[in-house]
């Protein structure tokens, strides 16, 4: 998951910034210093979550993940974490619909980080 996404998570929720991600990623998106009642922004996420967004990034443009690569990020760290419980590469593989061969090279990853 990239940092812009992570830090937009902490100020409006995982799920706001998913929505945003969803909408806007892969563009530059302006923030203004007060969200308009309608705007785009807070038709995506809602008036109250729209404050706080412009609280801490009025006047900034921001760039968030485009949904598919936020999508694999997220993919990514719950495979991670089936790995580090203990369950079978074949079955985690069917679970997140990819290969084994993919499960090996995370669980490659992993061990040499």
């Amino acid at each position: 998951m990239s940092r812009v996404f992570e830090e937009v998570a902490e100020v409006i929720g995982i799920d706001s910034a998913s929505e945003l991600s969803r909408r806007f990623g892969g563009v530059p998106l302006r923030i203004p210093m007060t969200p308009q009642s309608g705007s785009v922004l807070v038709l995506a996420i809602g008036q109250a979550k729209a404050e706080k967004l412009c609280r801490v990034y009025g006047q900034c443009t921001i760039q968030l993940p485009s949904r598919r690569s936020n999508e694999s990020a997220v993919r990514k760290r719950e495979i991670e974490s089936d790995i580090r419980s203990g369950g079978s590469y074949r079955d985690i593989a069917i679970s997140h619909g990819v290969t084994v061969q993919c499960i090996y090279k995370i669980a490659s990853k992993m061990r040499s980080q």
